[in-house]
């Protein structure tokens, strides 16, 4: 090789940023995320959130290949893990207990879970400070707050007598959810009743079912298919006059009176963390499972004002978010 093209070879070289370099000889890890939500999938602030915190963790969008796929339920769950597993990703996320149990018996790939409530029931991991298998994440504790969630209820409507809960048929944990609404209920001095849906073409009738027995006030159980179907419950909340809390904040973006729970999109930020101490080499057994840290209250007042309720000040005042 003479001189100059020596030259122009090292001219060419130095004119390739760092960056640059690096994205070229970067791997390309092969992500699996199943989340609950329509078939559409839409990006939500959640993902968006866990984007942002795999950036955040030194991993740009070229380094990473995101398979993001939705469930509506514990079947399409199921089917929608099986495509996703055909696909050999290097590394799984789930949201959801649904989303955990399809893949339960995945062995042989790092799985990292996003709102699981009992980790350790579920069997998914040996203990919360040290797994020992091949999953660990971000737990939820959704089921401790519902109490909490009744007692915001009865706050803003000191007059509740008769709550109702509606829960989807197939979801396992109904029956503990039920428990713990009747338990907190009779505490109170509150007639619960229960009503289940299987589909959502059976939510509007379930609305009008509890509305023709007197039902005051509606506790969401937390569900894929409700996730989906946020912004007909908020429509039927209004339309039925009936005061609806909830577990996410995003329902009550879309109509529901209240949403109580972990925030989501700080939850799902934590689990891009985790995958991405896995990406360098740390192994999920060794990775404690830890628990949300922020929590938000998010209070609907335009649903207020359609129902005519007046939202105390005390329980304004503690809410982080007010949708005038």
């Amino acid at each position: 090789m003479n001189r100059r093209a020596i030259v122009i070879g090292l001219g060419t070289t130095l004119l390739i940023s760092p960056s640059a370099v690096a994205q070229q000889t970067s791997k390309v890890w092969k992500i699996a995320f199943l989340v609950s939500g329509p078939s559409s999938c839409p990006e939500t602030k959640p993902s968006a959130a866990f984007r942002q915190g795999l950036r955040e963790s030194g991993f740009t969008d070229a380094m990473i290949s995101l398979d993001r796929r939705c469930y509506t339920s514990d079947e399409t769950a199921r089917q929608t893990a099986e495509k996703l597993l055909a696909t050999k990703p290097e590394l799984i996320v789930t949201a959801g207990i649904p989303a955990a149990r399809a893949i339960s018996n995945v062995k042989h790939i790092p799985i990292v879970f996003g709102s699981v409530s009992d980790p350790v029931g579920e069997g998914l991991v040996q203990s919360l400070a040290r797994p020992g298998t091949n999953r660990t994440g971000i737990a939820d504790i959704t089921y401790e707050l519902d109490g909490k969630r009744i007692q915001m209820l009865k706050e803003a409507l000191p007059g509740l007598r008769l709550l109702a809960t509606l829960a989807t048929q197939e979801h396992p944990d109904r029956p503990r959810f039920r428990l713990v609404a009747d338990r907190v209920g009779k505490t109170m001095g509150l007639d619960v009743r229960h009503f289940t849906v299987r589909t959502a073409d059976e939510i509007p009738s379930a609305f009008q079912a509890m509305k023709k027995g007197g039902t005051e006030a509606l506790l969401i159980h937390q569900s894929p298919l409700f996730w989906a179907e946020r912004s007909r419950i908020g429509a039927l909340s209004v339309s039925h006059r009936l005061p609806v809390i909830v577990p996410q904040g995003a329902f009550a973006e879309e109509g529901s009176l209240i949403a109580y729970g972990a925030e989501q999109t700080d939850l799902y930020r934590r689990v891009a963390v985790y995958v991405a101490k896995i990406l360098k080499g740390a192994k999920p057994s060794d990775l404690p499972v830890e628990q949300p840290t922020k929590f938000e209250l998010v209070i609907n007042m335009k649903t207020a004002k359609a129902l005519d309720l007046a939202i105390p000040p005390s329980l304004l005042l503690r809410a982080d978010q007010v949708i005038e």
